[in-house]
């Protein structure tokens, strides 16, 4: 989130922004209101504009231990379906 966010944020500013930028409580508040914070105009614009496409290059790293059932269950011929 934090690296979207840091990602949409330059194009509504023209300045680089990190991804330790946006404030301690960022993952807790709407994106448009964290974007508000970081001084960008029209955050809702920002978002309907650049969010999709920014959030499409940030990868996304699973919770730890999340795949470890599914591929035990796998690996015991047990058919397995994720959605």
């Amino acid at each position: 989130m934090r690296s979207t966010l840091a990602a949409v944020a330059p194009r509504a500013l023209g300045r680089r922004v990190m991804p330790d930028d946006p404030p301690p409580a960022a993952l807790r508040r709407p994106r448009c209101e964290v974007l508000a914070l970081l001084d960008v105009a029209d955050p809702g614009n920002a978002c309907d504009r650049w969010w999709d496409g920014a959030a499409s290059t940030i990868p996304v790293q699973p919770f730890p231990g999340i795949l470890a059932g599914p591929l035990a269950l796998r690996a015991q011929g047990t058919a397995v379906s994720v959605v």
